[in-house]
């Protein structure tokens, strides 16, 4: 079976490991705060703040915001649920918006239509690897937070995800571009709020060992994201000789999840993938303003929940199985047949 997911480990992964064993500092030691100031070299910021995951680093990131009882945070309905979770613990009001039909971006008008006197801020998580676009969010007056955990790496004109927002986080689980099992990070240009991340997070840092394993797979960030590029055209130009449209292209895009909108249900298609020996799935659990009791409003997240499904890509898909799952792909999503 060909899993949807897959971290890619090396050697020198392996060595960078093994380094901390040797050291004896296991816990949170000097590893962590060179990781930390990597990671803001990366995207341009000025400071990071390491924390247990990618949730934790959100819940944070608002709180230090100054947001949180009495306050709305408005957030894309098709977006992993983790983004609610984050926004309730900082015990702010999750709001969602529905989506753009092409990008799966939070939609601006949308934002307009849901916005209140509460409303403060929103949350872009730069669907599946490609940036959103801040400026209509500023022109609103709402401060602005990247959930860049699925678009490490990418650009937009120019600028890296995570210098993008007021503050932004990324997560590295092992479903991630970089995967340290778990563990998340904020960053931003304002040092101050990551002073007040740092003060917030207490003992729910990250260790040595996490800190190594990050830092060795930031090295080869680019060549991962490239091979994970090379695998998305592949499958666009299998899938375009059928006439199935793939993930919208952009330069500066990260492919951390290839998302295609399949005229059938994803509910009756996941299952023909699975018997075939591929792990295709949804891209989230579930739109989030059906958890959180919303009516009208959320056409675009609703077909996409109906139709849109995620093909296995990662970087240790060897050619034998890229081959397969767009052979099966262009079977089951031009004619729903195979």
């Amino acid at each position: 079976m060909i899993p949807h997911s897959r971290p890619s480990f090396n050697r020198p992964d392996q060595r960078a490991v093994k380094e901390v064993l040797r050291s004896g500092i296991v816990s949170a030691g000097p590893r962590v705060a060179r990781a930390e100031c990597r990671l803001a070299a990366r995207t341009v910021t000025s400071a990071a703040a390491a924390v247990c995951s990618g949730t934790k680093a959100l819940e944070l990131a608002i709180r230090a915001m100054g947001l949180g009882a009495g306050d709305e945070i408005v957030v894309p309905s098709f977006c992993d649920a983790s983004v609610l979770h984050a926004v309730t613990a900082a015990g702010a009001a999750c709001v969602p918006a529905d989506i753009e039909p092409e990008t799966y971006h939070l939609d601006p008008g949308s934002v307009a239509r849901f916005r209140t006197r509460r409303t403060r801020a929103v949350i872009l998580t730069h669907s599946f690897g490609l940036p959103d676009d801040p400026a209509p969010f500023r022109r609103m007056g709402l401060k602005v937070i990247e959930d860049g955990a699925a678009a490490l790496g990418a650009r937009l004109g120019g600028n890296p995800v995570g210098s993008l927002g007021d503050v932004s986080i990324f997560s590295f689980c092992e479903t991630n571009l970089i995967a340290c099992g778990e563990g998340g990070m904020a960053v931003s240009r304002q040092r101050k709020l990551i002073d007040l991340v740092k003060e917030l997070r207490r003992d729910i840092q990250w260790t040595d060992l996490q800190a190594a394993l990050f830092s060795s797979q930031l090295k080869r960030l680019g060549s991962t994201l490239d091979a994970r590029e090379r695998i998305a055209q592949y499958y666009d130009l299998r899938l375009a000789a059928v006439g199935v449209d793939g993930p919208v292209r952009s330069i500066g895009r990260a492919y951390w999840r290839y998302v295609v909108r399949a005229s059938g249900s994803a509910e009756n298609l996941i299952p023909r993938f699975h018997a075939k020996g591929i792990v295709a799935d949804r891209p989230i659990s579930s739109p989030l303003h059906r958890a959180l009791g919303f009516g009208n409003g959320f056409d675009v997240a609703e077909d996409a929940w109906r139709h849109c499904i995620s093909l296995p890509l990662y970087p240790s898909l060897s050619r034998a199985e890229r081959r397969h799952v767009a052979d099966v792909a262009a079977a089951l999503l031009s004619s729903g047949r195979l």
